[in-house]
């Protein structure tokens, strides 16, 4: 009915991009996937349309778990720009992208800039959703990693433990952002000094990648 380069299938071919990233974790194909729809979205949609943005940002996300850093901070700051240019009084989705750059920034080690970039995340996440809609418990998530990577344990300790017993509440333990979280409270108390909190945390994500069998498209 359609044809390869109509927005719909583009559409479809984003979603299908997320599923292999989130339940598959298969990266490659997810970067084929979502760079085909860009390819249609920048042909067929004004040039700073929010779906190109969305279409940017999954596939910074798809980069940044590749490694690939450099082109994953492009697409991500290009879908920043759009979602400001589009809303200029805030939008929830520019979030997404920062929360992005936030992870890419701990990667090179720079953990005070991505602190400053999850904590407006975690600050403008406020405005647009519920205390607990599960992007804000992935925010407050991101932020806790941020404040261990600093060395503020304390205070990230709640941070994290709350926000993943939120995301666990509305999306399984062996969701992928789920076992994610679990992962942020192990390496913090590994990084804190408490060998036994961090041994028990690592248990249960080990335990939690090992149920993971959600096979690829499954609901």
């Amino acid at each position: 009915m359609f044809g390869a380069d109509h927005s719909l299938v583009a559409t479809a071919r984003i979603w299908l991009g997320v599923l292999l990233r989130d339940q598959g974790g298969h990266l490659d194909e997810a970067d084929r996937q979502l760079r085909a729809a860009l390819e249609v979205y920048r042909r067929k949609l004004p040039e700073n349309h929010d779906s190109i943005a969305r279409c940017l940002n999954n596939l910074g996300w798809v980069l940044l778990d590749k490694g690939v850093f450099e082109e994953a901070e492009r697409y991500l700051r290009e879908a920043t720009d759009i979602f400001r240019k589009q809303h200029p009084d805030g939008h929830c989705d520019d979030g997404h992208p920062r929360l992005g750059l936030a992870r890419m920034a701990l990667a090179r080690g720079d953990a005070q800039g991505a602190e400053t970039l999850a904590s407006g995340v975690v600050s403008d996440w406020s405005r647009f959703y519920p205390a607990d809609h599960w992007n804000r418990a992935l925010a407050a998530s991101i932020h806790g990693e941020c404040l261990s990577a600093l060395g503020r344990f304390e205070e990230a300790s709640p941070v994290l433990q709350a926000s993943y017993e939120t995301m666990a509440a509305q999306r399984g333990p062996t969701d992928r952002y789920v076992r994610e979280a679990l992962e942020r409270i192990e390496g913090l108390y590994a990084a804190w000094g408490k060998p036994e909190e961090a041994a028990a945390h690592r248990a249960r994500a080990k335990e939690s990648r090992v149920t993971n069998r959600t096979p690829v498209g499954a609901p």
